[in-house]
């Protein structure tokens, strides 16, 4: 059995081609051992259903912690767009909104978007050793 509870929130790290750099909010339906099956939150199939798909332990992370911290130029961060969290820096801020930078996105139309400060978290990575995770991030205000 894995280390995650059927009926839990956790993240999908994006992991096929055009989802790279990318976390989708799911909730865990069923765990047979090898993999899990999960739905997404936002994510919908052609028909217009949450989207549940099976995945492998390697793909799931738990759902990260809330981190007050002001975003800044040139922090590492996540923008909801869509459906999930894509990774990428902020490249111009102000009080209310963050133009962030997409450098793996090839269409130069989508590689620079604007976005409301609520719409951006400060990016974490989560590290899993045995049954505890650690969340690291770059910054956070004192």
């Amino acid at each position: 059995m894995g280390k995650y509870c059927v009926g839990s929130r956790v993240e999908i790290v994006g992991h096929e081609y055009g989802f790279w750099n990318s976390y989708f909010a799911v909730t865990i339906l069923r765990d047979d051992c090898i993999k899990f099956l999960v739905r997404y939150e936002k994510l919908k199939d052609d028909e217009g259903r949450k989207l549940q798909e099976e995945v492998g332990l390697e793909y799931i992370r738990p759902y990260p912690p809330k981190i007050p911290y002001k975003i800044q130029e040139l922090d590492d961060v996540v923008a909801f767009d869509g459906c999930g969290w894509w990774r990428g820096t902020v490249i111009h801020a102000n009080e209310e909104e963050l133009q962030v930078n997409f450098d793996y996105v090839t269409d130069p139309d989508e590689q620079q978007i604007t976005y409301k400060r609520k719409l951006v978290k400060i990016h974490q990575e989560c590290y899993i050793l045995r049954a505890a995770s650690a969340w690291i991030h770059l910054k956070v205000d004192p």
